[in-house]
């Protein structure tokens, strides 16, 4: 729910001749949120009809400044070489295009075998400026209430059978704390699941 209100809030921040990249774009579930601009997608493999390109994130097969705006959600943890990816970003951007960015801190392994990274927001920080880009935000995508509502309903899940009142217990607990953070995400306390990151290509070379 947080994702999906932050990057309605980008698509919204958009004027209507913006061309944006959706970078890992998958089954595309936020192609709705940018029906208002031109959009594009790659990914690795053909998942929809209508998906631009079928590439690696790392080579993607534009022009330099192409695109005027990006997001890359929950996509830098599956690909090998973030740092690459980055930098191919940072490549077809304009100056000035902004780069809406989210990826996990704290989540179970998934889609194996393409899982290969969690971020910290100093590793964050650093990957994006040494790809040159300017962060100009970096926060916790939920509060900490969701990370515990995330590993409670794991543990509800994976607990052993004969715990069966433990597990009930723990999945009652996850969804009261799910409620929790969506009314009012604590982002102050403990570790979130995500970060997400608004970062700018310069208009200046750097």
């Amino acid at each position: 729910m947080h994702l999906r209100a932050w990057l309605a809030d980008a698509a919204d921040s958009l004027p209507p001749e913006a061309l944006v990249l959706d970078a890992g774009a998958g089954k595309a579930p936020y192609r709705k949120l940018f029906e208002r601009v031109r959009y594009e997608s790659a990914d690795f493999k053909r998942y929809e009809r209508r998906q631009t390109y079928v590439c690696d994130l790392a080579a993607i097969p534009v022009e330099e400044a192409r695109f005027d705006a990006a997001i890359c959600s929950q996509v830098l943890e599956h690909v090998p070489n973030p740092a690459a990816v980055l930098s191919e970003l940072h490549r077809v951007l304009k100056p000035g295009a902004r780069l809406w960015l989210s990826a996990p801190l704290f989540y179970e392994e998934h889609q194996q075998p393409y899982d290969f990274f969690r971020y910290t927001q100093f590793g964050f920080r650093r990957l994006a400026e040494e790809a040159g880009f300017e962060v100009r935000a970096l926060e916790r995508l939920e509060g900490y209430d969701a990370t515990l509502s995330y590993q409670l309903a794991m543990a509800a899940r994976e607990l052993p059978s004969r715990l069966v009142p433990l597990r009930l217990l723990f999945a009652l607990l996850a969804r009261w704390f799910a409620r929790r953070d969506v009314r009012r995400p604590d982002r102050e306390r403990g570790m979130c699941k995500n970060y997400r990151l608004l970062l700018v290509k310069p208009e200046k070379a750097v």
